[in-house]
């Protein structure tokens, strides 16, 4: 997982995220502690990726969401997933994405799990 943050966010990809129909929230708790460990790091990993373009950055890479929960809120139809972010054992933030669920994505789901349903019907009936 990447993690990146820059003190410039360019105007058109915010603009571009206004205009999309699905909307995703981030709730990002910040462990200061954390971030500061490994921000000389980062900021060297981001003029390392940006070259010429490096503004005002820090990249925080190669964490993971350690036991992640997953959640779906009828109400809202949204897909909640939410838990501790961590590098190298290290606490970095507590994440909570909420993201609306397309109708497209609900299907491939859905026949994702059909497809393995089916499959385990032909082992259930294979062992009668």
């Amino acid at each position: 997982m990447n993690l990146q943050y820059s003190a410039k966010a360019d105007q058109a990809d915010i603009t571009k995220l206004e205009k999309n129909k699905m909307k995703t929230e981030v709730y990002l708790n910040i462990n200061q502690k954390g971030f500061e460990k490994f921000k000389k790091e980062a900021i060297e990993k981001d003029k390392d990726s940006m070259g010429d373009d490096y503004e005002d950055g820090a990249l925080y890479d190669e964490m993971i969401i350690s036991d992640p929960e997953f959640e779906f809120d009828q109400s809202t139809g949204q897909l909640v997933i939410y838990g501790g972010l961590f590098k190298e054992g290290t606490e970095m933030a507590f994440l909570d994405v909420k993201t609306e669920v397309s109708l497209d994505l609900a299907l491939e789901i859905v026949n994702y799990y059909m497809k393995k349903l089916g499959k385990l019907k032909t082992v259930l009936e294979a062992t009668k």
